[in-house]
């Protein structure tokens, strides 16, 4: 799992499942809302004081 902070677009962005050098899965999320997070971790990221 690669989680990104990008302050530039303002988002948070995770990715997970590599496969052949390539994630297969990600999930975008603006600052101050929630991003869901993947098994194993499995809970809401609240990127609220990011905003």
């Amino acid at each position: 799992m690669y989680l990104l902070v990008d302050r530039h677009r303002g988002e948070v962005v995770v990715h997970w499942d590599p496969e052949g050098g390539k994630y297969r899965h990600a999930s975008t999320a603006a600052f101050g809302a929630k991003l869901a997070l993947p098994a194993p971790f499995g809970f809401d990221l609240d990127t609220s004081e990011l905003a």
